[in-house]
C-alpha cells in the first residue's frame, strides 16, 4: 500500500480520516493525498476494501453514488478554445449538472441542501465523481466553441 506525507508527517491510508459533518474540520492537503492515493488504485489495481471503506466513511453515502455516476461514465469534460473548463454530470434521474471545480459548486438540490444550507458534507455525489473521474483518468472529453461555453456557463444552454 502506498505512503504519503501529510502535514509533514508519513501517513499510513486509513490512519487518520475526516468526519463527513464537519467542512470546516476538513485538511484539503489530506484530501489532495487521498485522490491521489485513489487514481493508484482504481487505475492501476483492483479497488480494495479498506480504500472503499476510507471514501464512504470521508464522504458518506455520496460516495457509492458518485461510484456508480462514475461506473456509468457520466461526466463529461467541456473545454473551450480560451482555456475554460466545466464539468457535465448525467445524475441518477437523467438530469445534467454544470459543475464548478475552481469555486467547488454544483446546483444539484443535495448540494444547495446539505453543503450551502446546513453544513453536513463536503461535496454532492456530482462534484465527488468529478473528482473520481479525474484521479481515474476516465473523464469524456468534449471540446466546445467560445459560445457554446458561453451558454452553458450562463446557463441558457449546452453544446
Amino acid at each position: 500500500m502506498f505512503q504519503f506525507q501529510c502535514d509533514g508527517q508519513k501517513q499510513q491510508p486509513g490512519v487518520r480520516l475526516l468526519s463527513p459533518l464537519n467542512s470546516s474540520s476538513v485538511n484539503w492537503n489530506y484530501l489532495l493525498h487521498f485522490e491521489i492515493e485513489i487514481f493508484f488504485f482504481f487505475f492501476l489495481f483492483a479497488v480494495p476494501d479498506d480504500l472503499l471503506i476510507a471514501l464512504k466513511f470521508v464522504f458518506g453515502t455520496c460516495a457509492l453514488q458518485a461510484l456508480d455516476l462514475v461506473d456509468q461514465r457520466s461526466v463529461t469534460c467541456l473545454s473551450s478554445p480560451s482555456g475554460r473548463k466545466a464539468f457535465q454530470v448525467i445524475g441518477g434521474s437523467g438530469r445534467l449538472y454544470t459543475c464548478f471545480l475552481s469555486c467547488h459548486y454544483c446546483p444539484c438540490p443535495a448540494f444547495t441542501y446539505t453543503v450551502l444550507r446546513r453544513n453536513q458534507g463536503l461535496l454532492c455525489k456530482h462534484i465527488l465523481a468529478v473528482y473520481l473521474c479525474q484521479a481515474m483518468a476516465v473523464t469524456q472529453q468534449e471540446s466546445v466553441s467560445d459560445q457554446q461555453m458561453s451558454a452553458v456557463l450562463s446557463g441558457t444552454g449546452g453544446p
